[in-house]
């Protein structure tokens, strides 16, 4: 009798290791997992980042296009009053 209960404690011990070893498979796949998504995050972030410094520089030219714009349609147009007014 004691020995069958022993056997069946050895039995329960074995089941419990298999379940712990899976749980353990588990967290590590998970933390793995974890971890990629930590890095994919990481570049999509620095790749946002680099798209605003980007978007920042072209709004800059643009601001000064306009500028350029319009000191020349100003330009035009004192050149047409100064053509008009000389007639």
């Amino acid at each position: 009798m004691l020995k069958k209960h022993e056997q069946e404690n050895v039995l329960v011990k074995s089941e419990q290791k298999r379940k712990i070893t899976t749980l353990q498979d588990n967290i590590n796949r998970l933390r793995h997992k974890v971890g990629q998504s930590h890095k994919t995050i990481a570049k999509e972030e620095a790749a946002l980042h680099a798209s605003i410094a980007n978007i920042g520089k072209q709004m800059k030219k643009l601001e000064e296009l306009k500028k350029v714009c319009a000191m020349s349609k100003n330009f035009f147009v004192f050149r047409k009053i100064v053509f008009v007014s000389s007639l």
